[in-house]
């Protein structure tokens, strides 16, 4: 037995080295419905807007922002998205990034999806500080109604 315990702790320290120094698993984003958008106005942004299931299976709708430029660039934003048909919307704003990566996910339970019958519209409004100077983008989107009635029908 004495011949063997130096072969298992071997073993278990690299099986502990090999648990403790592995890669962090990234969340994959795989929403419900996504929709890319072509921004018309938003030529160094890429904007995915996004209906997925929340907690206690409530919508959510979020938009995921990737800058295309530089991400060190960026010192703080802001964006707006407000619903046309329905009173809802969301919002978000860093006004002191530090170590920004390029990418912005927000996602939130959806005040306006239970009134939404066919669609709804809204409009979407960014705006970020790149060395010192303000930049605004504008774009209109469209969250489709039978989205938000397909995930009512599955509960």
């Amino acid at each position: 037995m004495k011949q063997f315990a130096p072969l298992i702790i071997i073993a278990a320290l690299i099986g502990g080295a090999l648990l403790f120094f592995q890669d962090p698993v990234e969340e994959v984003f795989d929403p419900y419905w996504e929709r890319e958008q072509a921004g018309f106005d938003a030529q160094e942004w890429e904007i995915t807007i996004f209906i997925d299931e929340g907690e206690e299976r409530l919508p959510e709708v979020g938009v995921k922002l990737v800058y295309l430029g530089d991400p060190e660039d960026i010192t703080d934003y802001e964006f707006f998205y407000s619903s046309m048909n329905t009173i809802g919307g969301f919002y978000d704003q860093q006004l002191d990034l530090k170590d920004f990566g390029g990418e912005i996910f927000y996602r939130t339970s959806c005040n306006f999806c239970s009134e939404t019958e066919d669609y709804s519209e809204g409009d979407f409004s960014l705006s970020w500080k790149k060395n010192g100077e303000i930049h605004t983008v504008k774009e209109h989107f469209t969250y489709p109604g039978y989205v938000f009635r397909e995930m009512q029908e599955q509960e």
